[in-house]
């Protein structure tokens, strides 16, 4: 975990995929799993893995979607991200 927050840090991003060994989605890392962890685990969080703490199957979407059907997933699921 700590190595992932240090990948937020430097690039000023709120999230990171989570992919295993052939390159497949398995989940997302975010700035609310960190808050949601730290509230939580306390300083140990930061010595987990992001495995352990990550959010699994997040929501996609391809690149062909729609707009409309994009944004109703947004909303369908409180995804306030893209």
């Amino acid at each position: 975990v700590q190595d992932a927050l240090a990948l937020l840090v430097a690039h000023n991003i709120g999230s990171l995929p989570v992919v295993d060994d052939e390159g497949r989605l398995r989940g997302i890392f975010t700035e609310r799993d960190v808050l949601r962890g730290v509230c939580r685990g306390g300083e140990s969080y930061c010595r987990g893995q992001v495995g352990d703490v990550m959010t699994p199957n997040p929501i996609t979407c391809a690149p062909g979607d729609e707009l409309h059907a994009v944004m109703g997933k947004l909303s369908e699921h409180k995804i306030g991200q893209l």
